[in-house]
């Protein structure tokens, strides 16, 4: 009897023994554990009571990718700490920033030496562009009371070197513009109501003159350049037109409900001075002069009638010039 219950005692152990093993070997199963040690990874698997290590070693980062992590780094630093600015404030600080620039730049030695200084520009052909200032007196326009008239001009010129020398041959073409308008109306005022008589001997009598507001001359000059200094001197030919406004006199009596205007187209020849002096390489300051006539001042009508004002016509021009050189 003893020796049964020593049997059954036995296998009772035994059999709770297997299943604590057999659940603690399913337990072991699914069990596992993972760590990151520095660069390297250690996974711990459990399985059927056995644990395997295994290390699994991170490439080392390229210099590119380190320079790419500690800029992207520092720009979010950055970003965090730099306050938000306004638009119109960003705006403000940009330009301010060109400006500097810009100034650097401008007042460095080598464009103040390009731009103010002054070297010969060492080409046999020259050109350039000019403006001009100035008064001019007309002797037609002056006998009806305008006189010392404004004007302005810009013009455009060449010049070559002759043999190698300082001496030089120019042309040119000028525009000059009259600053106001040049009409005088004045029937019985001084000497202008003086009589006119047509070639087929009608009379008439002066209501108004006018010019037009510009003339067109073309110089064609020699010159000489020491040092800074282009004296020029020649002869031109202009272009502009004048217009009478005339009563008619019939029977003696004069028709004030009718003007009758007579136009003349003028070509004048003249001579002409310069004196300019470069304060740069490529900007110049001068003077100028000139002095024309012509003969026999002619108006015509539609009608194809006409008559004589003047036996000469004389017109003195002097103005100040700025010049540049391209």
């Amino acid at each position: 009897m003893n020796q049964l219950k020593i049997v059954i005692l036995f296998l009772f152990i035994c059999v709770l023994g297997f299943a604590q093993g057999k659940v603690k070997t399913e337990l072991n199963d699914v069990e596992g554990e993972v760590q990151i040690k520095g660069d390297s990874i250690f996974v711990f698997e459990s399985v059927r009571d056995t644990v395997y290590e295994i290390e699994i070693e991170r490439p080392a980062p390229t210099p590119a990718q380190k320079k790419k992590f500690i800029h992207h780094t520092e720009k979010k630093k950055e970003e965090v700490s730099k306050p938000k600015e306004h638009w119109f404030g960003l705006r403000m600080r940009l330009l301010a920033q060109r400006a500097s620039e810009i100034e650097t730049v401008f007042n460095s030695s080598r464009v103040r030496d390009e731009v103010f200084s002054y070297e010969p520009i060492d080409k046999s052909l020259l050109m350039g562009i000019k403006t001009h200032l100035g008064k001019e007196e007309n002797s037609f326009l002056k006998e009806y009371q305008i006189i010392d008239q404004t004007i302005v001009g810009a013009g455009f010129w060449t010049r070559k070197k002759l043999f190698r020398s300082n001496f030089c041959l120019g042309i040119g073409l000028d525009a000059f513009f009259y600053a106001h308008n040049n009409t005088y109306r004045g029937l019985g005022q001084g000497n202008n109501n003086k009589d006119y008589y047509t070639r087929g001997g009608k009379q008439l009598v002066f209501s108004d003159v006018k010019s037009n507001s510009y003339q067109i001359q073309a110089p064609l000059q020699i010159g000489f350049s020491p040092g800074r200094f282009v004296i020029t001197a020649g002869a031109y030919t202009s272009y502009c037109e004048y217009e009478l406004g005339m009563f008619r006199v019939n029977s003696g009596a004069v028709d004030f409900s009718t003007i009758d205007y007579f136009r003349a187209e003028v070509i004048q020849f003249g001579y002409t001075a310069e004196v300019q002096y470069h304060l740069f390489t490529h900007l110049s300051l001068g003077i100028m002069a000139s002095h024309g006539g012509f003969e026999n001042l002619a108006f015509i009508n539609d009608n194809n009638e006409s008559f004589s004002s003047v036996d000469e016509f004389k017109e003195t021009k002097g103005m100040i010039q700025l010049v540049y050189t391209f």
